[in-house]
């Protein structure tokens, strides 16, 4: 038997109405009494609890008739907010302790970018540096004042850097050939001295004789198999030749 006489009252959690995601309504009406659901966009439940995915942002009107003896009905309007579009740029293959770029591009006005080693940023466009190798996981969360989200993510391969072995004289005369050797594990696929004077020489091992009396920082720059560019500096004091 149905009840003789029915209240309808429609109920609703307090979450965001956004597009695209389930806005969850459900009968508070006279406990026992069948139920009619009927919305603005054409859809119809006879369930206590709807679940509605409107794909087009505007107010849409949600009617509950409850039945017993009689009817009872009651309209809700349901307010939907677009959810916002997100998209998440940055290269897919860095080195360690390479500045990375990201963009994020969305018109929402708030931007949450987690680059998957614990560090976060709010801004549109920034960079990071990862200082451990491995695989991570950079997701942006964009926001609307309504409380509707979207989200993007993408996998950033850090890539590790070649070990480096670089040697030289401290200590050289000028207008004397020094020698500077270095290497690399793995071996680097090619490699070359800067000498801090303005001069420079493909090759690991290389031999360089300073014009002028100073100080100078001789730069050990290798190309890793991986791709990866890794440079070590060298202290060099050049004395005046008696």
């Amino acid at each position: 038997m149905h009840p003789a006489a029915v209240d309808a009252l429609i109920g609703t959690p307090n979450t965001p109405r956004c597009t695209g995601s389930p806005v969850v309504l459900y009968s508070q009406s006279t406990n026992g009494a069948p139920v009619l659901w009927k919305f603005s966009d054409g859809n119809t439940f006879l369930l206590d609890t709807v679940s509605v995915v409107f794909n087009t942002p505007g107010v849409y009107t949600a009617t509950l008739y409850t039945y017993g003896c009689g009817y009872d009905s009651m309209n809700l309007p349901v307010q939907v907010y677009p959810t916002p579009e997100v998209a998440l740029i940055t290269d897919p293959h860095v080195c360690a302790y390479e500045e990375t770029a990201f963009q994020v591009n969305s018109g929402a006005p708030f931007i949450l970018l987690g680059y998957g080693d614990g560090s976060v940023s709010t801004e549109s466009a920034s960079t990071h540096r990862y200082t451990i190798p491995g695989t991570y996981t950079a997701t942006v969360t964009a926001s609307t004042l309504p409380g509707c989200k979207a989200t993007d993510s993408r996998v950033v391969t850090v890539l590790e850097l070649p070990e480096l072995q670089a040697t030289a004289e401290n200590t050289v005369c000028t207008g004397r050939e020094a020698s500077f050797s270095g290497s690399s594990t793995p071996p680097p696929v090619n490699c070359y001295w800067r000498f801090g004077d303005g001069s420079f020489q493909p090759g690991c091992v290389a031999a360089h004789a300073y014009a002028q009396a100073g100080q100078y920082s001789a730069v050990f720059s290798v190309f890793a198999p991986n791709g990866c560019v890794h440079a070590d500096t060298l202290s060099i004091s050049a004395t005046q030749t008696p």
